[in-house]
């Protein structure tokens, strides 16, 4: 039971995170970097990158399953339908994250304030 603690940090920093590929491509730093970029980039909009995010779990839990049908049966027709299906629908999803990426760091996050 304890186990499934884990999931709720590891959900916050795979969105802190998930700009770390674009970072290291368009903005040319290292690794570590990119982590702290992307974080600044997410924080104060976790919720809106949350839910863009949300778009990509149809297509990881269509991978898994014809991943695995790939695996355990040796069918050309799987094979093809993996390969075919998923590249352009995984190409797509890169394009859309990196233009998430790129409106996300050209307006600066919104600041909430407190009306005291």
């Amino acid at each position: 039971m304890k186990k499934y603690l884990l999931i709720i940090p590891g959900v916050l920093y795979l969105i802190y995170w998930i700009f770390v590929p674009q970072v290291v491509v368009l903005k040319d730093v290292s690794f570590g970097e990119a982590l702290s970029y992307s974080k600044t980039i997410v924080s104060g909009r976790w919720r809106k990158v949350f839910f863009y995010s949300m778009v990509f779990i149809p297509i990881v839990v269509l991978e898994i399953v014809l991943g695995l049908l790939h695996f355990f049966t040796s069918h050309q027709f799987v094979a093809v339908i993996y390969d075919v299906s998923l590249f352009p629908i995984k190409a797509y999803g890169t394009i859309l994250l990196t233009l998430l990426f790129v409106n996300m760091q050209a307006t600066p996050a919104v600041e909430v304030r407190s009306k005291t």
